[in-house]
């Protein structure tokens, strides 16, 4: 068996040998052009393959799905007097995050435990990039209707509703960008929604306190 050995200045090397059985035939790889980017594997291209030549490419290990994860848990206590209609102007919850590629996709998982400080009021919520409102996290548009992520109607203002939803969205850039929830009114008028806390809540175990969380994860689609 064949090999080359590439010696180190100091004097140790690292060998390439021969197959270890003999081929029916001699076989060629052709290496990529290029080196690749970090967590790439190399693997036989589609083209120009039969069983004495093949050309080799960078591509992601298919074993590989989820690339990295955030999280966030609060328990901040959240309030924020809306007109009817309108947007929170502070972040509920807000998670920086890097992707390694765009052609990667986000799945982002959102828990808020909501209430109002009003009976019988519906809130929703939306999850925004750096202050804008992901469109392939909210429903389609319809006229004048409202499009969020989840919504719910709060029936008791000493009760919490839990809004949960998942988001399947294509990273904007690799730079960190700040993925955010934010409330909505959907009543007709003003609107105090709370997070983490029931809407008229007093100093007695039948008003609960709670969590919200966010989840991001990378993944190779």
């Amino acid at each position: 068996m064949s090999s080359v050995n590439l010696k180190h200045s100091s004097g140790n090397g690292t060998k390439i040998t021969g197959p270890v059985a003999n081929p029916s035939a001699d076989i060629t790889l052709k290496v990529p052009s290029t080196t690749g980017t970090a967590g790439q594997v190399l693997k036989v291209a589609s083209a120009n393959h039969s069983a004495t030549n093949a050309e080799l490419e960078w591509g992601t290990d298919p074993a590989t799905k989820v690339l990295s994860v955030k999280h966030i848990t609060t328990t901040n206590t959240f309030a924020e007097s809306l007109t009817a209609g309108s947007t929170s102007t502070n972040n509920v919850l807000n998670l920086f995050f890097t992707a390694s590629s765009t052609s990667n996709r986000l799945l982002v998982t959102m828990n808020l435990n909501v209430s109002c400080t009003t009976a019988n009021r519906s809130v929703g919520m939306a999850l925004f990039a750096d202050g804008s409102i992901v469109t392939e996290a909210i429903g389609a548009e319809s006229g004048s209707k409202n499009r969020v992520t989840a919504a719910s109607t709060v029936n008791y203002t000493d009760n919490c509703e839990a809004l949960n939803a998942q988001a399947w969205i294509t990273p904007g850039s690799t730079s960190s960008i700040n993925y955010s929830i934010r409330l909505i009114n959907l009543h007709d008028s003003t609107n105090t929604p709370t997070v983490n806390y029931s809407g008229s809540e007093s100093d007695s175990s039948k008003y609960p306190r709670l969590i919200s969380t966010m989840t991001i994860m990378e993944v190779v689609p």
